[in-house]
């Protein structure tokens, strides 16, 4: 093997050989040499060059020879006698060698110690047709030496260095630059002692040159475990990378050999997104990635189907790859603006150079919509009394929820239009609780969320909450426990069959002033109401003495109605009354009053009391 290349410390060590005069002591400044000749063998596996399948030295070859009397010398040893795979090396060394290792090529070594050698296998390397580049390939052997006898024999030389093999396919005819690149090292100073790179590591190698059509490569590598192993090509139209998925071995002497790497990527990939106008969903884009890089320039022709279910709901044809990424927007497709979320597939084709057709595939999934529910619109009375006034919401049921339904979604009417097979429409909850759409009748009093619920391909959203007040207005309160109670003492508070009675003293003379008070209506503000009602008042009479009875009604904790009643008797009153209920205090109260001690039998009965809203 040819090389112009030679260590200076070579032309120094043939220096030292002239001018040797003496036997070498080991610590003299001169050394002593004396002649060394080498029969080389290849160990079967290593190369210095290839000619078809055989091993072979070729002329030029020079060995360099590291005695344990100066290791920090490389001692260089011309080829002769060259037989193919077989070559007799000759030289000096100084004189006492007794172990030594012979390298091949000279160029390569970094150092030498009494452990082995540590060579360089370079980053950048140059190509050769159908083999690795000249003095590239580091071979080792090592022997031992009798003083003063020159031949030592025949020493085999094995490989350090291990290389992998592609060929670039024939499809690709104008390559310029070759990258190979691993996630480890793959270049660098490498030690025989460890089998390792101990400095100047690099996980990438790379040829430049003119390269022809189907050219095969060869790459000396460090051996050792390589994965995410990638191939990077660079032509006069562009540039593109194929990663060997599957990690492989790199054993010293032995190739790798990857075949015709193929380098477009038959998997497509595609991302899909939905799109919105605002936060409306309006349909979705799809961005599909051809994986073809720099071969887009290569290629034409390009045609394919996006699928689901075996079904197209897109297609793709252009004449000419301007680039590796193709965008279906989904406006432009009235059938299919939106992509249910699922599992879809591609399938097409492209020409490559050579007219032949290159199938394409690939898969992706759509990602499952986001959309909003605007809050459900409903009614109560008391929403009633706010913009419509008391008429109206005295005509309707305080309990009630009126009116449940679904106030839109933020999806396209388009859309639900066309994929109305995805949606199930709304579903209503009260305080978490399941409800109708339209009314919903015997609702406490109280401040209730009605929540609605949206469902679409698969995706059920809730609305925020509407609060809805269910005051209880308007209502009649019966003369019943369950409407009203005491609030003094039920010692002088009878609930009859139809009324309730407020004795306001006894036969033993004792003044109670009975009050009662109403349940409590649910109001989040002040409500004006009035009420129209009818009471029974009556005052006894002791001896020639006449007495007064009193009845008060409050509304909102405030004196709303009062009438005495001053001669004995009794009589039945029909009132209107008009008042304010506060949410502090959102009941009615009635309070009976005497002005005597003795037993006058004085007293008031409460029928039915209906309390509505009122204007302002």
């Amino acid at each position: 093997m040819n090389t112009s290349r030679l260590f200076t410390i070579a032309a120094a060590a043939a220096v030292a050989a002239s001018c040797a005069k003496e036997e070498y002591t080991g610590n003299s400044s001169e050394i002593i040499m004396e002649p060394m000749s080498i029969e080389a063998a290849a160990y079967p596996g290593t190369r210095t060059a290839l000619d078809g399948k055989e091993v072979i030295w070729t002329e030029g070859d020079r060995i360099a020879v590291y005695s344990d009397i100066d290791l920090s010398t490389g001692y260089i040893f011309a080829a002769e006698g060259i037989n193919g795979s077989s070559a007799r090396f000759s030289g000096e060394v100084p004189s006492g060698t007794g172990h030594f290792f012979a390298v091949y090529p000279p160029e390569r070594v970094v150092s030498a110690s009494a452990e082995g050698v540590t060579v360089n296998i370079p980053a950048d390397q140059t190509p050769a047709e159908g083999s690795f580049a000249e003095e590239m390939n580091v071979s080792l052997a090592e022997g031992t030496k009798t003083p003063g006898l020159e031949d030592v024999g025949t020493l085999t030389f094995e490989n350090l260095c291990s290389y992998v093999k592609f060929t670039v396919p024939a499809y690709v005819e104008d390559v310029s630059s070759v990258k190979i690149s691993s996630s480890g090292l793959l270049a660098g100073d490498f030690s025989s002692a460890s089998s390792s790179i101990v400095a100047n590591g690099s996980s990438s190698i790379t040829m430049k040159g003119s390269f022809g059509a189907g050219k095969t490569f060869i790459f000396v590598i460090a051996p050792g475990t390589v994965s995410n192993f990638s191939i990077e090509i660079t032509g006069s139209k562009g540039s593109w990378t194929r990663t060997v998925s599957k990690g492989f071995s790199a054993k010293a002497g032995t190739p790798v050999n990857l075949g015709t790497v193929d380098f477009k990527q038959a998997e497509l990939s595609a991302t899909a997104s939905h799109v919105y106008d605002g936060a409306t969903l309006v349909g979705t884009d799809l961005d599909i990635d051809l994986h073809l890089d720099g071969f887009t320039n290569y290629a034409s022709d390009l045609r394919f189907d996006v699928k689901k279910a075996g079904s197209t709901v897109r297609s793709y044809s252009s004449a000419s790859l301007a680039g590796s990424m193709v965008s279906l927007s989904g406006t432009a497709y009235a059938d299919y603006p939106y992509l249910p979320q699922g599992e879809y597939t591609i399938e097409g084709s492209y020409t490559r150079p050579d007219g032949s057709t290159q199938s394409i595939s690939g898969s992706f999934t759509v990602p499952a919509p986001t959309f909003r529910v605007n809050a459900p619109v409903a009614t109560t009375s008391y929403d009633t009394y706010l913009n419509s006034g008391a008429a109206a919401a005295n005509a309707q049921d305080g309990s009630t929820i009126y009116g449940i339904a679904g106030n839109g979604v933020s999806i396209s009417e388009a859309i639900l239009t066309k994929y109305a097979s995805l949606t199930s429409g709304y579903s209503f909850t009260i305080d978490g609780n399941a409800a109708s759409a339209g009314d919903n009748a015997n609702q406490t009093w109280a401040a209730h969320e009605v929540v609605a619920k949206y469902t679409f391909d698969g995706v059920s959203v809730s609305s925020d909450a509407l609060v809805c007040h269910v005051t209880g207005l308007p209502y009649t309160l019966q003369p019943t426990k369950g409407d009203w109670a005491a609030t003094v003492t039920s010692d002088y508070v009878y609930f009859n069959t139809g009324n309730i009675e407020l004795k306001g003293n006894n036969a033993t003379g004792l003044i109670k002033n009975p009050k009662i008070q109403s349940k409590s209506f649910h109001l989040p503000a002040n409500v004006n109401v009035t009420s129209d009602f009818s009471y029974l008042i009556s005052v006894g009479k002791f001896g020639i003495i006449t007495y007064k009875s009193t009845l008060t009604m409050y509304m909102g904790g405030a004196k709303a109605y009062s009438y005495q009643r001053g001669s004995s008797g009794s009589e039945t009153r029909n009132v209107s009354v008009s008042g304010t209920l506060s949410s502090s205090k959102p009941y009615l109260e009635f309070e009976a009053a005497t002005t005597t001690s003795s037993n006058s039998d004085s007293y008031s009965r409460i029928y039915t009391v209906p309390v509505l809203y009122r204007n302002n």
